[in-house]
């Protein structure tokens, strides 16, 4: 198979990164779900994998798949930080570049923000090119950069904000992690029917429980990646509602493994990229 001279950078970029993270992933062969997931990342173009990263043009996805939008609403977008007019926005709210990860200003206090860092901040993140800041993630390239204004959610179920993780493989959500607000990260993994999964050496924290409407975040992630060989969908359940975070084709840049060598195997026999 010939490759273009773009393609070829890509997969070198991409493996290198790699490499130097301590992962010899393998394109010829894959087999570990490393492997798969780098695959799919040079190989699998999808215009709607763009769509889907964009977290302004997320919310169109979800109209058009379930019907209505169940992402958090958003308050206003802005082509650039010099469209910002603070006096317009409520004492609560949250600001968000569309095109990468990790990139939120939460604001609990309005008169406490200090503006001069947050667009400093936001122009940071806004010339950055998410492709290539962890190796190469393929479908974040064609992401028009914007921020916008998000809605803050109260919530009063849990003392920090849970996020349900469904990761799904040809169209069937299989697993299922929860990452709280705490710094805990990744902490519990399970399958979709309910059985602890030991991938991590983590101690257990008990508190932890099923969501309310796990039911309705299995069906929602049923619908939203049909159209993947991979995603994982993200969801959080504030006030007896559920709410799309975001979709995510590269977790973890595709590099991290588990505890048990032969997890890596185990998970990445579940993803087919025939």
């Amino acid at each position: 198979m010939k490759y273009s001279i773009s393609t070829i950078n890509h997969i070198t970029t991409a493996l290198n990164f790699a490499k130097r993270c301590g992962y010899n992933i393998n394109l010829d062969n894959p087999t570990t779900i490393q492997d798969k997931l780098m695959w799919l990342n040079i190989f699998d173009v999808n215009p709607l994998k763009s769509l889907c990263a964009d977290k302004i043009k997320l919310h169109d996805y979800s109209k058009l798949i379930l019907g209505e939008d169940i992402c958090i609403p958003i308050i206003k977008i802005y082509n650039n930080t010099k469209e910002i007019n603070f006096d317009e926005l409520p004492n609560q709210f949250v600001l968000k570049c569309n095109h990468g990860s990790g990139m939120n200003i939460i604001v609990n206090n309005k008169s406490q923000l200090n503006y001069y860092d947050t667009i400093n901040k936001l122009n940071h993140w806004l010339s950055v090119d998410f492709t290539f800041q962890n190796g190469f993630e393929a479908h974040y390239h064609d992401i028009v950069k914007k921020c916008f204004a998000e809605e803050y959610m109260n919530f009063t179920n849990h003392e920090s904000l849970y996020d349900y993780k469904f990761w799904c493989f040809n169209g069937e959500p299989q697993i299922y992690t929860i990452n709280d607000g705490n710094g805990h990260g990744d902490i519990m993994y399970y399958t979709i029917d309910g059985k602890e999964l030991n991938l991590y050496n983590v101690p257990k924290h008990n508190d932890y429980i099923k969501p309310k409407l796990f039911n309705k975040m299995v069906e929602y992630s049923k619908q939203l990646s049909k159209l993947f060989k991979f995603v994982r969908v993200d969801f959080y359940e504030i006030n007896n509602k559920v709410y799309l975070g975001e979709l995510t084709f590269t977790p973890g840049a595709c590099l991290f493994s588990y505890t048990n060598p032969e997890d890596n195997i185990k998970i990445g026999n579940l993803l087919k990229i025939d």
